[in-house]
């Protein structure tokens, strides 16, 4: 079986990024990290935060209606894993968070890191990401 290696980020939605961000900085010494800024530059894309242990990150989404939020889960793998498990939850027949049966033409590029996402059958969202980029990419090609 392919391995989970960590737990890579939360996703947590919020009002203001910047306001939070702010509130998640004073109250829980998260910053963002600068690695991940590009991805904050566009209204959907997250606004990443991390401790000074690098352990724990935050991917700060800005809520845009009044619809419920859910929490993602992301899990890190590296590159290999990142293949095994996708094609293991394909053989599955997991669904995709848009309803599809998972396939590799679910897979996204965030042009940092590569991710899939699915649901488990209570339709809770998780996330698998690589950031084994280059290598990832000449595979998927």
């Amino acid at each position: 079986m392919p391995k989970l290696s960590v737990i890579d980020h939360i996703h947590v939605w919020v009002k203001d990024r910047a306001a939070s961000a702010v509130w998640y900085q004073r109250t829980l010494g998260l910053s963002p990290d600068p690695r991940f800024a590009a991805w904050a530059q566009a209204p959907s894309g997250p606004l990443t935060l991390f401790n000074s242990g690098n352990t724990v990150h935050l991917a700060l989404f800005e809520k845009v209606d009044a619809a419920p939020s859910h929490s993602v889960i992301a899990f890190s793998v590296g590159g290999a894993d990142f293949l095994a498990w996708i094609d293991k939850l394909a053989g599955e027949r997991v669904l995709a968070t848009d309803g599809r049966y998972l396939a590799r033409d679910c897979i996204v590029d965030h042009k940092l890191a590569w991710s899939f996402y699915f649901v488990d059958p209570d339709g809770n969202p998780f996330e698998i990401t690589s950031y084994d980029y280059s290598w990832l990419a000449a595979k998927l090609r």
